[in-house]
């Protein structure tokens, strides 16, 4: 078996899911003690799968861009640009991947929409 970082495993577990394929991101790269902090669903995986699958029906053209990944240890974070539609300004999200055994056994995200305008100069991106 070939060895996969698992900064690698997340970003293919983040791109099947924003094109839709759930059930073969959750069964490549979840493990069975799988659970997630998502505010609003209870906390197993069906329940975020679920969610996920409306999400996809709702989005079917959804974009996602990772800007930065890191690994250390058994967590992965990246830092993405996820659009609804191109023409979409955006929203940024941080997710939070914890391993065991290179499987996706514990999953969090942070989100902060991109507005129209902003003081910053340095943007968000």
């Amino acid at each position: 078996m070939e060895f996969t970082p698992k900064k690698e495993i997340a970003k293919q577990f983040l791109l099947l899911i924003t094109g839709g394929e759930i059930d073969k991101a959750f069964a490549n790269y979840v493990g069975s003690n799988f659970k997630h902090h998502h505010p609003f669903y209870l906390g197993q995986a069906a329940d975020l799968k679920d969610f996920l699958r409306e999400e996809a029906q709702r989005n079917p053209h959804k974009i996602l861009k990772n800007l930065r990944v890191i690994e250390q240890n058994d967590l992965v974070m990246t830092h993405s640009l996820v659009k609804n539609t191109p023409d979409d300004l955006g929203t940024l999200v941080v997710y939070i991947f914890r391993f065991e055994n290179h499987l996706i056994t514990e999953f969090w995200e942070v989100q902060q929409a991109i507005p129209p305008s902003m003081i910053n100069e340095n943007g968000m991106v």
